[in-house]
């Protein structure tokens, strides 16, 4: 069984370089990922019981980050050009058959939350922009 954080892995893309993926996993705390999907109701006539139908797909990331001067100014200048940068998440490590989510993103909020006697971290919120692709690596 694998554990949390042990064999997972967080690539996106930077400014300048938006579908180049730099692996940011040292760097990493915490992913959290949102796969949402709208429905609408599809009930004709005839019909006994309400039918619905997937609609529009809407998708988040929220990154904690462990701070370093290097990593702020890479997410503050995808933050300012409002690049959209791809990303890929593998949740169980990157080797052949283990899963893989990959799509493109922007940054919708950036924070710095300080407090004394605290990891100085950062907590970003990602918008994923798209289609998300699960598959497996190969």
């Amino acid at each position: 069984m694998p554990i949390g954080g042990s064999l997972s892995d967080w690539r996106h893309g930077t400014n300048g370089a938006t579908t180049t993926l730099t692996n940011f996993t040292a760097k990493t705390r915490n992913v959290s990922t949102n796969f949402e999907a709208e429905t609408v109701e599809s009930t004709t006539f005839g019909d006994t019981s309400r039918d619905y139908e997937q609609s529009f797909k809407n998708a988040t990331a929220e990154v904690t980050y462990k701070y370093d001067a290097t990593l702020y100014g890479q997410l503050s200048a995808i933050y300012s050009a409002g690049d959209t940068v791809d990303f890929q998440l593998s949740p169980d490590g990157t080797t052949t058959g283990k899963p893989k989510i990959t799509g493109a993103m922007f940054i919708t909020s950036l924070g710095i939350p300080v407090s004394v006697g605290e990891l100085l971290e950062m907590a970003v919120s990602f918008q994923i922009s798209g289609a998300v692709t699960f598959a497996t690596h190969s």
